[in-house]
């Protein structure tokens, strides 16, 4: 299970730093998500703690922010990242550039409040079946990159998205 997987959100409590081009958000969370991998159909719950968040290509710089997961739109870079009830958060800084400058104003104006990040589960245990679906809790993983998005796989983090969740709601596994 060492592939890309890609899982969207919608951007939560956006806050600006100390520049215009900066901004503050969720994104990623203990939301249960589906998945197929071959003909296995499976949730998936993202562990959100310090040990199970490979931070390596979070820091300094080395994530980018995209647009669409499209490596050739990079909009920004995520500058910092933590974890905070729950959730990762993530301060990016965006481009200067005319494009994500529209990116940007439209995310200030509330018209995009969507996110996904893009990630390589490192280890994984599967804890338990409900209704014939196992739930696999993602233990380890390295996020690569942070997407402004369309449409959201969790729509529970997110810009102005302020809803707390923990990892009781696998039984609730209603999207």
């Amino acid at each position: 299970m060492n592939k890309t997987n890609i899982r969207s959100l919608s951007i939560e409590n956006v806050t600006e730093n100390d520049s215009e081009n900066k901004l503050v958000f969720s994104c990623a969370s203990p939301t249960p998500y589906t998945r197929e991998y071959e003909d296995l159909i499976y949730n998936e719950v993202l562990e959100i703690s310090d040990t199970s968040i490979d931070f390596t290509r979070l820091v300094d710089q080395r994530s980018p922010l995209l647009f669409e997961h499209d490596m050739e739109k990079q909009i920004g870079v995520v500058d910092r990242a933590w974890i905070e009830n729950e959730k990762l958060y993530v301060a990016v800084r965006f481009s200067r550039s005319k494009f994500a400058q529209e990116i940007l104003a439209d995310i200030k104006d509330d018209i995009r409040r969507n996110v996904s990040i893009g990630y390589i589960v490192n280890d994984y245990q599967m804890i338990n079946v409900e209704n014939d679906i196992p739930t696999m809790l993602v233990k380890n993983f390295t996020i690569y990159e942070v997407s402004i998005v369309s449409a959201p796989a969790d729509p529970f983090v997110g810009v102005n998205r302020n809803l707390k969740i923990g990892l009781n709601t696998m039984e609730n596994n209603e999207e």
